[in-house]
């Protein structure tokens, strides 16, 4: 039977009761705080979700309300409990044994189902049992009565001012009796005075005492004994019961300690209790409890895991079913480099793989099998790589499901690397084994450092071996690779090509062995490529002091101490192998060189010219002799071996005194000048002995070199009568001799010629040196003697001046060497006097020039006539125009007049219009064009005439002899000009003058040279026959030469007259015709020039001169007129200084520069008058040659005041010069202009000068 349901009143009441204290906020103590420090998650509790229908008490949490709005499918989610007819029910949480599928994934995967439903239980129990309105006794009768389904009236016991009422119960208050009997927690009233008035079942449980025990006890009772949640006793003024008597306020969430006497336990319930007060005054005070034991059991457990978690050395970690990080340790963080849980927390697992497929894999198996354990290659967060060993479950729901994955990691890295090493460790020293078992095999050091490098590799000790051995002297002599075949064979022909690889030179320097991939020398190593992830090891082979080479060695595991020493001990064995074959190999050549050694020295010793005889020095017997002893002496060799060393000298006692006198230090060598010996037939002769003293076989021996020094005496001799002759010869040699020491300068000897060159007696120069006598006139020339000397050990016919005793000058020339005397080196010079020949040389040389001069006087005697008519020719046109001129343009001038006159004029004009108009000539015009055609003419015949006379001022400068570089076009022009007059009457000019650069010479010679060879080009031509005969000159460059040519069509020469063609005073023409010596001053002239000249001729079509001159170096011709002909007109005015004697000279600079401001000065003291009071003039214009004061000597008088002014002077010259003049135009720098000049020349030359000077004064003015 079904119980009624509750009423409205009741259900009032429980809303009442809950809603005391209003909406509840209880915590969820069967779940632990969250994990880093987050405070306990709390539920609220709203009296709105309860609900009462057919005795099932239901109430709805936020999560279905979340989760679901539709009442249906919250009953479907209800799960039920029976408790005497009331059904409670936690809507959302299903009270079977199957856990519930969460719609989202849980946060703390440990959590049971068993144990929300038990929290579910407790929350809504311990909100419903704030407030009790009636208390019934668990044996009463109503309860009997309600459980057989009727009404009784039996009494309820109510505690009123702390005696029991007896009431009738109502319906619902038999119904709240129930629920508080059957309620899992317990419930304790009491009265103001803090006594016991009831107490349901579950609190004497909990308590440990029956309701007798408890009726009627006071708060102060020893009974209860109630502990603090830390562990302490709790005071009585911190009961529950006390602290709401004393502040009327209700208490909850309460957490204490029970002892329980009669089960001598310890039981933790969790304490609400609150106060009913009816009208101001306190009636009871309901206190409940809840066991939460096994709660604080687990929450213990808990602490004790989650410090487990925490602490544990492994990283444990916790994702969700898509493998998303959400629970950490702090060994998870350690292990992958992470700094906060931030850093992991919503990442992916295979974030943390290096391959991402192995996470991918794991995570397929896990939802499979539901367990994994494994190995992983991991990257950390700063990107280290490491190697992990993981464990792995699923974690499932009640379905079966996976809803995460818990995982526990270790790191394994160093685990794995050391039984990598242990491996590699073994394996190399499985090499090193073989390696040991090779160095005793192998004698051969190529064949070993080959195979040791392939024992290396091949035993998979190392990655790559290579091994380079050293050579006496330090250099590469062989070399060994194996393992890396690419990076080694280049880095072979590197070293084959290079030398030794980079890392040698601090293996040198004391880093023996160590580390050096990466390094700095690696860079410019071809290993570096090979050496890129590895580990690289290098030392040299070294056995005690002595290089080997060096070992290189790579390996895929970092180089330790362990493998450091492996690699040392390698090296060290192949080192000392190495060095055994060393040694082996020198004892073998030692051997082989003791047997070469004895062959050589016997082979010597029977090979040697002089006499070798090995002598016991006790008894002088010989022990020893060799062919050369016996061929000596002419005895056999047992007959020496017979002898004693006393029979084979004439001078028995000498020699028998030398052997035995003892010898204090032992190889010390005795040399004995000259000792007489005898050989067999009896002849003596003389010998040089040369004896060494040592011992024998434990006996005093020596051995003597014994030399036949008959020749050598015999020479002696001869050399001592030559030095008597040599004595005599040195002593009446007319030239000076002089013997001297090379160092000091010192005199050692002299002759009696040097007494008569120098003035002085042979006692006043013996032990004084040159310089003291003061001989050499020249400090410049001694020096340059003595260098020549030390330069080449010999000098011949160096020119040099001395100055004798009376101070006159010698000129001489020295011949000297050096001299070895037994005083030691010295220098013997031999003075020659030529002051004779070189006056007689001058005094030729000066005839040379005077013939030079009298054949150019001939040429121009010559060619004066012709020269005359080639002027006068010109001269009488321009005579007569100039005369006709003369009465012609006043003619005009008067018509210009009265042109003018009449334009002048009012009608004028209209005047000169109507003449025209009726043909009347108002100029005549006839008389104009004649006018202009006659100037034409004259300005012909002038420059004509220029031409000529500048010709004849080239021609005259011969005595010019400093060579400067002369345009060869030049010196040509002015030839033909004055020849022109011999020629044209007999030949035609043919003129092939090619481009040529200046060469070194003189102008007014090269003009002299080509004027003759002209001349005799034409005078071996018949006059008549122009057209039929040429002389044709040609000029071009042949690499760094200049050639010119000269030929004619003329009769030639025979072969006997070309042999003699350039004798001085040897000619083919008629007597009184030429003087013979042209030719001879043409090949003078062009050998001093440094070219050269040739002729060849045939008779009858006849003769052809070439000249070859050196180009010059670098040089420029001087400046002439013609190179300011260049230079452009500036139209500026300034202020110009004439100075010439000629007063039309000056008139006509003045009017061609009348656009300067123009000051004249008639001679050159005038000019120093004006230069005294003003300097300020642009250019000075100066004619050279002026009678008094020259234009040299203003120049001279400018320099001494004012350089800067005289750089302005231009000269001006008519092409004559003294030769004191010419000398000081070659020692500056100043422009010259020759007359006649071209007007525009002379414009443009003074527009640019003044040009020039201004912008120097506009510079002096800025700065």
């Amino acid at each position: 039977m079904q119980p009624p349901a509750l009423g409205v009143r009741a259900e009032r009441r429980l809303r009442r009761l809950l809603g005391h204290l209003g909406p509840a906020e209880v915590l969820d103590r069967d779940r632990p705080a969250r994990r880093h420090g987050g405070p306990r998650r709390r539920r609220r509790l709203d009296v709105d979700r309860l609900r009462v229908r057919d005795d099932v008490l239901t109430w709805r949490t936020g999560h279905d309300d979340q989760r679901q709005g539709d009442e249906g499918a919250e009953r479907e989610r209800a799960g039920v409990e029976q408790h005497d007819g009331l059904r409670c029910v936690a809507a959302g949480y299903n009270t079977s044994r199957r856990p519930r599928t969460p719609t989202t994934p849980t946060r703390n995967p440990r959590a049971t189902d068993s144990r929300s439903r038990l929290r579910i239980k407790r929350l809504f129990l311990l909100a419903h049992l704030r407030r009790p309105r009636c208390l019934l006794d668990a044996g009463s009768p109503s309860r009997r009565a309600r459980a057989e389904g009727t009404r009784a009236d039996s009494t309820a016991t109510h505690v009123h001012g702390g005696g029991v009422v007896p009431t009738a119960p109502d319906d619902d208050q038999l119904y709240e009796a129930r629920l508080f009997e059957h309620l899992p927690a317990g419930v304790v009233v009491h009265a103001p005075n803090s006594r016991v008035i009831w107490a349901n079942p579950k609190a004497c449980e909990l308590l440990d005492l029956t309701l007798d025990q408890m009726a009627g006890r006071a708060a102060i009772d020893p009974a209860w004994r109630f502990i603090r949640e830390d562990g302490t006793a709790m005071a009585l003024a911190e009961y529950p019961v006390q602290r709401v008597l004393a502040t009327r306020e209700p208490l909850s969430g309460l957490i204490v300690g029970v002892h329980r006497g009669r089960a001598g336990d310890l039981r933790w319930v969790l304490a609400n209790a609150f106060p009913e007060i009816h009208d101001g005054e306190l009636r009871r005070v309901v206190v409940t409890f809840v066991d939460i034991t096994g709660r604080k059991e687990a929450e213990a457990a808990l602490r004790v895991k989650d410090a487990f978690f925490e602490g544990a050395m492994a990283a444990h970690s916790v994702t969700d079913a898509a493998g998303v990080f959400t629970v950490v340790n702090d060994a998870f963080l350690t292990l992958w480099g992470c700094a906060t849980r931030e850093d992991v927390i919503g990442r992916r697992v295979d974030e943390f793989f290096v391959r991402p497929e192995e996470a991918r894999a794991v995570i397929e198996g896990l939802g499979a099998t539901g367990r994994w354990q494994g190995e992983f290659l991991g990257q950390r967060r700063d990107g280290a790589r490491i190697v992990s060993r993981g464990f792995a479950t699923a974690i499932r729901d009640g379905r079966g499901e996976v809803v995460g994955y818990q995982s526990t990691n270790l790191d394994v890295t160093r685990e794995r690397e050391n039984e990598a090493r242990v491996q590699h460790l073994n394996r190399v020293l499985r090499a090193i084994r073989k390696v040991s078992q090779l160095i005793v095999q192998e004698k051969d050091p190529r064949r070993l450092v080959e195979r040791a490098a392939a024992l290396l590799v091949e035993s998979r000790g190392y990655r790559g071996v290579w091994i380079a051995l050293a050579g006496p002297t330090g250099e590469l002599a062989a070399w060994a690779e194996a393992g890396e075949r690419e990076s080694f064979a280049a880095l072979a022909e590197r070293v084959e090509r290079d030398g030794w690889p980079p890392c040698r030179e601090p293996a040198l320097r004391g880093d023996r062995l160590g580390v050096i991939a990466p390094s700095a020398v690696c860079a410019r190593c071809a290993l570096e490529r090979g050496c890129a992830e590895r580990s690289a090891v290098v030392t040299l082979l070294t056995h005690g002091a002595e290089d080997h080479g060096m070992i290189g060695v790579a390996t895929d595991v970092v180089a330790d101490e362990e493998e450091l020493g492996l690699i040392a001990e390698v090296a060290a064995d192949l080192a000392f192998a190495l060095s055994n074959i060393e040694i082996g190999r020198r004892s073998a050549r030692a051997e082989e060189a003791l047997r070469e050694s004895e062959n050589r020295y016997r082979n010597l010793f029977e090979a040697e010219s002089d006499a070798i005889v090995l002598i016991d020095n006790a008894s002088g017997r010989i022990l020893e002799a060799n062919g050369a002893a016996v061929a000596l002496y002419g005895y056999g060799r047992a007959e020496l071996l017979a002898m004693t060393n006393t029979q084979l000298s004439a001078e028995p006692e000498q020699t028998r005194a030398a052997t035995r006198q003892p010898q204090a230090v032992p190889l010390q060598q005795v040399r004995i000048p000259m000792r007489r010996h005898r050989k067999r037939d009896g002849t003596a002769f003389p010998v040089e002995i040369a004896a060494r003293f040592f011992e024998f076989e434990g006996r005093p021996v020596h051995v003597a070199s014994i030399r036949d020094i008959s020749e050598r005496v015999a020479t002696e001799e001869r050399l001592r009568q030559s030095e008597e002759k040599f004595s005599q010869a040195f002593r009446v040699s007319p030239d000076a001799i002089v013997i001297v020491n090379p160092e000091t300068g010192l005199i050692l000897e002299c002759n009696d010629g040097f007494e008569r060159l120098f003035e002085y007696t042979r006692e006043e120069v013996l032990g004084r040196s040159t310089g003291e006598l003061g001989l050499w006139a020249d400090a410049g020339e001694q020096k340059s003697a003595r260098d020549a000397l030390a330069r080449s050990g010999a000098t011949r016919d160096f020119p040099a001046t001395f100055q004798t005793k009376s101070g006159r000058l010698v000129d001489t020339e020295l011949s000297s060497s050096y001299l070895e005397l037994a005083r030691g080196r010295c220098a013997l010079v031999i003075a020659r006097d030529v002051t004779a020949r070189r006056r007689a040389i001058a005094e030729r040389e000066s005839l040379q020039a005077r013939l030079a001069q009298a054949d150019r006087l001939s040429s121009m005697g010559m060619l004066a006539a012709g020269v005359a008519h080639e002027i006068n020719n010109p001269l009488s046109y321009i005579l007569f125009h100039l005369e006709t001129l003369a009465c012609d343009v006043p003619r005009i001038s008067d018509q210009v007049r009265r042109l003018r006159r009449t334009l002048g004029e009012p009608e004028g004009v209209d005047a000169l219009r109507a003449a025209v108009v009726r043909g009347e000539q108002l100029v005549d015009d006839a008389l104009c064009s004649d006018v202009a055609e006659r100037i034409q003419e004259a300005l012909t015949g002038t420059r004509k005439i220029r031409d000529i006379a500048r010709g004849l001022g080239t021609f005259s400068r011969v005595e010019q002899d400093t060579l400067v570089p002369v345009e060869l076009h030049g010196p040509i022009e002015s030839a033909l000009s004055i020849a022109f007059n011999e020629i044209k009457y007999r030949a035609q000019v043919v003129k092939d003058l090619r481009p040529t650069p200046p060469v070194l010479g003189s102008e007014g010679r090269l003009s002299q040279v080509f004027l003759n060879l002209l001349i005799n080009a034409a005078h071996a031509i018949e006059e008549g026959d122009v057209e039929g005969n040429q002389i044709r000159v040609r000029t071009w460059l042949a690499e760094d030469t200049v050639v010119a040519v000269v030929e004619d069509t003329g009769v030639g020469m025979a072969p006997a007259e070309l042999e003699r063609i350039f004798e001085p005073f040897f000619t083919t023409k008629p007597v009184g015709v030429g003087s013979g010596l042209g030719l001879s001053i043409v090949r003078n002239i062009v050998t001093a020039c440094g070219g050269t000249i040739d002729v060849t001729s045939e008779v009858g079509k006849g003769t052809r001169f070439v000249i070859r001159l050196p180009v010059a170096a670098g040089g420029a011709p001087p400046v002439a007129a013609s190179s300011a002909a260049a230079l452009p007109r500036v139209d500026r005015r300034g202020r110009l200084l004439i100075i010439d004697d000629d007063d039309a000279v000056r008139g006509v600079l003045r009017r061609t520069l009348q656009l300067h401001e123009v000051v004249e000065a008639s001679s050159g003291e005038r000019a120093c008058e004006i230069l005294e009071g003003d300097q300020r003039f642009d250019v000075i214009l100066c004619d050279m040659m002026m009678p008094r004061m020259s234009g040299v000597d203003v120049h001279r008088w400018l320099v001494a005041r004012d350089p800067g002014l005289a750089a302005r002077l231009v000269f001006i010259t008519g092409g004559a010069f003294t030769p004191t003049a010419r000398e000081y135009l070659d020692q500056v720098d100043n422009l010259r202009l020759e007359k006649p000049f071209k007007t525009a020349q002379l414009q443009a030359l003074v527009a640019a000068r003044v040009r020039t000077a201004q912008g120097e004064r506009d510079t002096v003015l800025v700065g």
